[in-house]
This record gives structure tokens, C-alpha cells and sequence, in this order.
């Protein structure tokens, strides 16, 4: 596989590296086995680790599902960046022990074709984790298996340290938050992204959020394309879509930064770092239209 593979994956990392032979993340809550020999570096979030000698890849991430469900929710739904990376369910999600789930999947990494061994386990209390083994199309799948899971069943979860930094939701909105909530609310935050391979195969992945008072509604409706054979079911070209659901949003400060806070009615939350430059509105540094009048097809749907 050409080291384009790995491109995707490299700014995440920290300037430093070094070999483990076990990760103890205290404030995740987390303690691991990495594969021996690999390479371990932290990430912005969670960990990576890079084969000594293949182009093949191992990710230890954290994932906010409370329930077994809510995890099966978010498999069915891939993984996806919008920067050409598109991962989707090529076979059954399986029972992993009594807190976890593991599958297969298949489709892009920045553009070139891969498979992954994702196994997610939910922790007692916490974050839970997401271990995820990819490498190309010719590589082997049951050693890829084995890897992932071998990882996945020496986690062992404790209870997070808790962080000296106050939560976003400790700390009482100021004047600049106030301002934030009355310039999103009643308005619909939009993005889209795509890809063409350029043999007939690629995606389209579009989200909203629809701001709305009391409440928000969101969806991401993805809809991949595979060209030739799809490597979910071995059928011509198809289409899989999914949506996303419902719940409470508030503003908060976290870290001397305004966050928007997503509750979602299945008990998931999410925390967004709120930012504007140039008449521009990101969350968590990528760019989102912003619109707020429902008289346009793309604008929010509220009431």
C-alpha cells in the first residue's frame, strides 16, 4: 500500500515517539497492550501505533457510547473525515465479550483502499475505547483480526482521573457565550464534503444541525458509492445511507473556549470548540455554513 495510507493519520500525532509495551492513560481511565515492536505515539486523541515493518496501521481511540446499542448505532454508520476517508460495515457486527462489538470494514483511507478490524468495548463508567486495525485490501484479514482483538481484550478500564481542567459544563456561561447562543439559535449549521475516485466510486457526506429553541435536531446523510463491486455485499454498485437523532444544546466554556454542547436523548454528548474568523463558523476547527432563515431550502427546520 503506497504511504499515502498513512497520511491521513500523521498530523494527529505528537512530536514525540517511543515503543510501549503497555499504555496507562490515567485521566481516560484507560490501560492497554500494544502490538510488540510497534511503534506508539500519542495523538491529539487516543493513541497510534505504526507496524515496524508494513504499511499497516493500529488506533486506540476513545469513544463516548454509554450502552452496547448506542455502539451498534454508531458501527452502522461507518467512519468517515470528509478529507477521503470513508470506512463502512463489510460484514456482521459481532459479540465482543459482554461489553463490546467487533466488524469488519472497508472503503478509503485519504483516498486509497483499505480494510480495518474494529472492535469497540464501552467502559463502566467513562470513556469507552475503540480499537481499529487497518491496512490494505491485500493484507491479511485474519491477521488483522487477530491484532485488533488481541489489543481490544487487554483493555482494562478504571474509573478517569479527574481532570484539573473544569468540565464545560462547571463553568457558568459568560457575556461571550450568551452572544454565541443568540447568534445560533434558530439557525441550521451545514456542511458537505465528497469524493470521486475517479473510476466511478467515491461518496457524498453531508450534516446539519438544526439550532432550534430547546432542542436540536441533526442529520448526516451519507450516501457511499462503490464502483464495480460493493465491498459490503458483493453486489453491483449500491447505496447505504443512515440519520442521525435528537437532543438538548447548550453553550459552555471550557478551557477559556466557547463550546457548543450536543445531549442527545440516547444518553451520548458531544462538545464542539466553537470559533468564527473572517466571517467564517467552525466547529472543532473545520468550517460550517451557517444559515438561519427557514424560508430557504437549506435553511433550519424548527417548530
Amino acid at each position: 500500500m503506497p504511504r499515502l495510507f498513512l497520511s491521513v493519520l500523521l498530523p494527529l500525532l505528537a512530536a514525540t515517539a517511543g515503543r510501549a509495551q503497555t499504555v496507562s492513560d490515567a485521566d481516560w481511565g484507560i490501560r492497554f497492550a500494544p502490538p510488540a515492536g510497534w511503534t506508539a505515539q500519542p495523538a491529539a486523541e487516543g493513541y497510534l501505533f505504526l507496524a515496524p515493518t508494513q504499511d499497516a496501521v493500529l488506533l486506540v481511540l476513545p469513544h463516548d457510547a454509554p450502552t452496547v446499542d448506542v455502539l451498534r448505532t454508531e458501527a452502522q454508520r461507518g467512519i468517515a473525515d470528509g478529507l477521503g476517508t470513508r470506512l463502512t460495515l463489510a460484514g456482521p457486527l459481532e459479540p465482543f465479550g459482554a461489553d463490546g462489538l467487533a466488524a469488519d470494514f472497508a472503503g478509503w483511507i485519504e483516498g486509497s483502499p483499505a480494510q480495518a478490524r474494529v472492535v469497540g468495548r464501552v467502559a463502566p463508567a467513562g470513556r469507552g475505547a475503540t480499537v481499529l486495525a487497518a491496512a490494505g485490501p491485500e493484507a491479511d484479514a485474519d491477521a488483522l483480526a487477530d491484532r485488533a482483538e488481541a489489543v481490544a481484550r487487554s483493555v482494562v478500564f478504571s474509573a478517569p482521573h479527574a481532570s484539573a481542567a473544569p468540565s464545560a459544563e462547571a463553568l457558568p456561561a459568560g457575556p461571550e457565550q450568551e452572544e454565541w447562543r443568540a447568534f445560533l439559535e434558530g439557525c441550521r449549521l451545514f456542511r458537505s464534503s465528497s469524493y470521486d475516485s475517479g473510476d466511478g466510486s467515491g461518496y457524498i457526506d453531508e450534516a446539519t444541525i438544526d439550532l432550534c429553541t430547546g432542542y436540536f435536531t441533526t442529520s448526516d446523510q451519507s450516501a457511499t458509492v462503490f464502483g464495480g463491486t460493493d465491498p459490503i455485499s458483493g453486489n453491483s454498485p449500491s447505496i447505504h445511507r443512515d440519520a442521525r437523532g435528537a437532543g438538548a444544546w447548550s453553550i459552555g466554556r471550557s478551557g477559556g473556549e466557547s463550546v457548543l454542547q450536543l445531549r442527545f436523548h440516547d444518553g451520548r454528548t458531544r462538545t464542539l470548540t466553537l470559533g468564527y474568523d473572517n466571517g467564517k463558523t467552525t466547529l472543532d476547527g473545520q468550517r460550517w455554513l451557517r444559515t438561519c432563515d427557514a424560508s430557504l431550502s437549506v435553511g433550519p427546520r424548527c417548530g
